[in-house]
Order: C-alpha cells, then structure tokens, then sequence
C-alpha cells in the first residue's frame, strides 16, 4: 500500500508567539529551585527553543521573604 502525507501548514496568526513560558520547580526545605525561561515561537522557526536572558527572578514566600535566582546560562535560572 503506498500513500502520500501532505505537510502540516497550520494557520498563522501574528498574536500567538512571544508568551513567556516558565518551566521549573520549586525546591523547599533543602536542594535547589531551577526555572527555565523561554519564549513561545513558530513551528517552522529555526531558532527554537528562544531563551530568555537577563531576567531579574525571585521567589517570594508568604513572609515575604525573597530569594532571587541567578541566571546560570542563558534563560536557565537557580537559587
């Protein structure tokens, strides 16, 4: 049996990219909090994942208490 696939072309709309996506966990009492920061692309866009860069990110406990997170590499952030 032979068949042809045809590419998936979905429809583009200008206002569904660049979100901010966060992704990670936060570690309590001991160990460390990770966060990874990226942003939202095309699904033809060569460049993915986008990194996000120089962010200033905190956790803030209900004391508020704030740790920040240093940027280890590019949009990978932790305590």
């Amino acid at each position: 049996m032979v068949s042809c696939k045809e590419p998936f072309d979905p429809p583009r709309n200008a206002g569904t990219s660049n979100f901010l996506v966060l992704e990670g966990f936060i570690r309590v009492g001991g160990g460390s909090t990770a966060i990874t920061l990226t942003r939202t692309s095309g699904l033809a866009d060569p460049n993915f994942p986008v990194f996000e860069s120089g962010a200033a990110v905190q956790i803030e406990d209900d004391d508020n208490n704030v740790f920040p997170l240093a940027e280890e590499v590019a949009g990978k952030y932790r305590s």
